[in-house]
């Protein structure tokens, strides 16, 4: 896929990122299929540090187990114990993002069929 200047955006998300050394930041970026968010991520932290989950059509557990070895490679951190939840990962790295920005792009599109109706949020 082609990725079109798109400073702006870009601009943004680097401004958030700075604001996380001082406090703790949440974005979304959403989106059609296909238009290029990931892309513009990508392109934006393109040298830094950088996890990237994609949510397949996978149950829970198993992409836990993607996300670890992940975190993992990418972090070259040690994890002990099984994280076999959402919940296991993303508790793990709300810690480890106390002492350094961690960015974190998720690809959610599929993040319904893998999340039983019984576990999501009211």
């Amino acid at each position: 896929m082609k990725f079109y200047n798109r400073a702006k955006e870009m601009a943004l998300l680097v401004k958030t990122e700075q604001k996380s050394l001082e406090a703790a930041q949440m974005m979304f970026v959403v989106g059609r299929r296909r238009i290029g968010k990931t892309a513009l991520l990508m392109q934006t932290f393109r040298g830094e540090q950088a996890l990237y989950f994609f949510v397949e059509k996978k149950n829970e557990a198993l992409l836990c187990e993607e996300f670890v070895t992940e975190i993992r490679d990418k972090l070259g951190v040690n994890l002990f114990g099984e994280f076999r939840s959402f919940k296991d990962v993303f508790g793990y790295l709300m810690e480890l993002s106390q002492n350094s920005f961690i960015f974190l792009p998720v690809v959610l599109q599929n993040m319904l069929n893998c999340w039983p109706m019984q576990k999501r949020l009211p």
